[in-house]
């Protein structure tokens, strides 16, 4: 076989153990390697600059995370699901600055160590908590807001479908769903 066929395949099979192996490869190398070249929160997508242009990508980065939290419309006591959470940036921004219990999900085992770390050390581990866990795993929880940012690409065509049947049973009525994808 050539080297690689079917590893492309098998991470877009959709089944639990496929998509933990591509979340591992691909997340799993070490938090010290995103450390290189990400803002301090480790957030890995596009940063948001304000009109009046700044060249931090720190502020960036904490401006794109406010603006989510605004279009979510988060307020105190409400139930946010960050889904694909990464190193647990806009949990603990949404838990710290509008008052929210958060839930992050991930498949990265380096991410969650760090994040549950970052959110143990701000104080917030009454209000935000990170799982390893495919969201969809998720039976009795409801959710006043969802965030997917930047992880729909790990989805696959083959469960577009599955994936927003997910979001929808996750959501409470009248909640809001804000979907970033990299496309």
């Amino acid at each position: 076989r050539e080297a690689g066929k079917g590893d492309a395949a098998q991470a877009r099979s959709g089944d639990a153990a496929s998509n933990q192996a591509n979340i591992a490869h691909h997340y799993d190398v070490s938090n010290a390697f995103y450390q290189l070249f990400l803002d301090p929160r480790m957030v890995y997508t596009c940063a948001y600059f304000e009109p009046d242009f700044h060249d931090d990508l720190e502020r960036a980065q904490a401006d794109k995370l406010d603006m989510i939290c605004r279009k979510l419309r988060l307020k105190p006591g409400q139930r946010l699901l960050d889904i694909g959470c990464g190193w647990g940036a806009l949990i603990r921004h949404a838990t710290r600055h509008y008052g929210v219990e958060a839930l992050g999900v991930t498949l990265s085992k380096e991410q969650a160590a760090l994040a549950r770390a970052r959110i143990a050390a701000d104080g917030l581990s009454e209000r935000a908590r990170v799982e390893i866990v495919d969201f969809n795993a998720l039976q009795a929880e409801s959710f006043d807001a969802i965030a997917s940012i930047g992880m729909f690409e790990h989805v696959g065509l083959a469960h577009h479908a599955r994936y927003f049947e997910g979001v929808r049973r996750l959501l409470k009525p009248g909640g809001l769903y804000l979907h970033h994808a990299i496309t």
